[in-house]
């Protein structure tokens, strides 16, 4: 059935109204995928025609980026050791990357606490495994512990025998320094030498 004029009319403008919301919305939402990609991710984007092949273009490609990068992350965890620094810093490093590697966690719907223990477990035994061969000592005690520690408990006992082990450093140099042979001799200067130099400030 054809429609009169006046049915068409009212037809095309809600048509039109409807397009141009449709048009809008699509241009903020091709300008905010522009806006979190990268210039070159953004030139791909920009020969598409619709914001649903934006999107689909980025499923295929971040989906394998994501894999890549979690992949990344996970190595440097598994390589990650304390070195020569502080526990506190070593500790630091241990946070941004567990931090990382949480966003690519799966959402968990159920069993959140339970999740979220399993992580912290795996934490503590990467700190503990990471940490340099003097703090051997306080690790044994920790993993025979029949309860797995926190991490705040494991660091705290680890930077108290840190504070510990600087400590007993200190002395050592201040005994080595002290025993040298002839440390407490002040040295020998004749007589003459302090005559000549009060003789040389008078003047």
């Amino acid at each position: 059935m054809e429609l009169d004029a006046t049915k068409k009319e009212k037809v095309m403008a809600e048509y039109n109204k409807k397009w141009e919301e449709w048009s809008v919305g699509h241009h903020k939402i091709i300008t905010w995928i522009l806006t979190c990609v990268d210039n070159a991710t953004g030139g791909q984007i920009s020969k598409l025609n619709s914001a649903l092949e934006a999107w689909e273009y980025l499923k295929k490609t971040h989906t394998m980026r994501d894999v890549a990068y979690m992949h990344h992350v996970q190595l440097k965890i598994h390589n990650l050791q304390q070195g020569d620094r502080p526990i506190k810093d070593y500790v630091a490093e241990m946070d941004q990357l567990y931090d990382e590697l949480s966003i690519f966690e799966p959402h968990w719907t159920q069993d959140l606490i339970l999740r979220e223990k399993q992580i912290q477990r795996d934490k503590f035994y990467k700190f503990i495994i990471g940490l340099r061969p003097e703090f051997d000592g306080v690790k044994t005690a920790l993993l025979h512990r029949s309860k797995t520690p926190s991490m705040n408990e494991a660091i705290a006992e680890l930077q108290m025998e840190e504070n510990r082990l600087c400590l007993d450093k200190e002395k050592v140099n201040n005994v080595l320094a002290t025993s040298r042979p002839g440390a407490h001799l002040r040295p020998y200067r004749p007589p003459h030498f302090n005559r000549t130099n009060e003789g040389a400030r008078r003047k």
